[in-house]
C-alpha cells in the first residue's frame, strides 16, 4: 500500500511550559553573560565555572598570569590542558604556548577554543599524553567531568578510590568512564626537545602548569631531571597527595 505524505502538520506550545522556558533562558542569560567565549561541554563540572563566573580557576589564573607580569612571560607548558581553560584565558600573556592533551575528544574542543582565544599568539597543540615511555594506554573518562580523565598505569600513584572519589563517586566502577585508547609520548625525550627548542629561540623564563590527574609527581621529576641551566620556570601542580617530589 502505497505511503500518504501527510499534509498538514501542527504543534502545539503549552503555555506554562513555554513560559518556563522563557525564563530558563533569561535567568541563563544573566547569569552567563561574563562567560568565557568559549566552547563548552553543558553540564559538566569544569564548564560551570567559566560560564557563570567568566574564569576557570580564579586563584590559578591569578597566579599563572601573576609570573607572567613579572618575567616569567616566555613560554606556557599546559601539561594536561583538556579544552583550554588555563591556557585560553592567560595564553595571551606568554611569546609560545604548549598544550598537551591525549584525549581526542577534547583536542577536537581545544583545536577551536585555542582558535578564539590564542589569536596572534604562537602556541602548538601536542595531541598526546607524558609518560614513562611511548606507547598506548586506555584515558578513563569520567561522564560528568572531563577535567577528571586518568591514566591507568605503574606511574599513576593515585589509587582508584581517590581517583573514584574526585569525581564524585563512591567507588571505581567502570560503568562510570568512557575509556578511550591514547597515545602516550616518552616524558623525558619530549620535555628535553622543548627545552632544547625554547633555549635556541631564546625563550628561557616561562610557567609550566601540570593537571594530569596522578601523574603530576613523576612529570615534576622529569622536568627537574632534564631541565637545562638556561631555563628558569615556575611549576604549578595539582597534587591530591601529600608526599616529597624529589626522588
Amino acid at each position: 500500500m502505497p505511503h500518504k505524505l501527510a499534509t498538514s502538520f501542527n504543534y502545539w506550545v503549552d503555555f506554562k511550559r513555554n513560559r518556563l522556558q522563557k525564563l530558563r533562558y533569561s535567568a541563563l542569560k544573566k547569569l552567563s553573560h561574563k562567560s568565557l567565549p568559549l566552547f563548552f561541554k553543558g553540564g559538566d563540572i569544569i564548564s560551570l565555572d567559566p560560564i557563570a563566573n567568566g574564569s576557570y580557576e580564579s586563584d590559578i589564573k591569578a597566579l599563572i598570569e601573576h609570573f607572567a607580569a613579572n618575567g616569567f612571560d616566555d613560554f606556557l607548558l599546559d601539561i594536561g590542558a583538556n579544552i583550554g581553560l588555563s591556557s585560553c584565558q592567560s595564553g595571551q600573556k606568554f611569546k609560545e604556548v604548549h598544550l598537551y592533551e591525549p584525549n581526542p575528544n577534547c583536542v577536537s574542543i581545544l583545536k577551536i577554543n585555542a582558535n578564539i582565544a590564542l589569536r596572534g599568539v604562537n602556541y602548538v597543540i601536542h595531541e598526546y599524553g607524558l609518560g614513562a615511555k611511548r606507547e598506548k594506554l586506555q584515558l578513563y573518562v569520567p561522564y560528568d567531568n572531563w577535567g577528571g580523565a586518568f591514566l591507568k598505569s605503574d606511574v599513576n600513584e593515585y589509587d582508584d578510590d581517590l581517583l573514584s572519589s574526585k569525581d564524585g563517586y563512591g567507588k571505581f566502577k567502570k560503568e562510570n568512564y568512557d575509556i578511550i585508547e591514547v597515545q602516550i609520548e616518552d616524558a623525558k625525550k619530549s620535555i628535553a626537545e622543548m627545552f632544547e627548542s625554547l633555549v635556541s629561540r631564546g625563550l628561557t623564563k616561562g610557567v609550566i602548569k601540570v593537571d594530569a590527574e596522578g601523574y603530576e609527581r613523576f612529570i615534576v621529576n622529569t622536568v627537574l631531571a632534564v631541565k637545562p641551566k638556561q631555563i628558569e620556570c615556575v611549576i604549578i601542580f595539582e597534587n591530591w597527595k601529600i608526599g616529597k617530589l624529589e626522588k
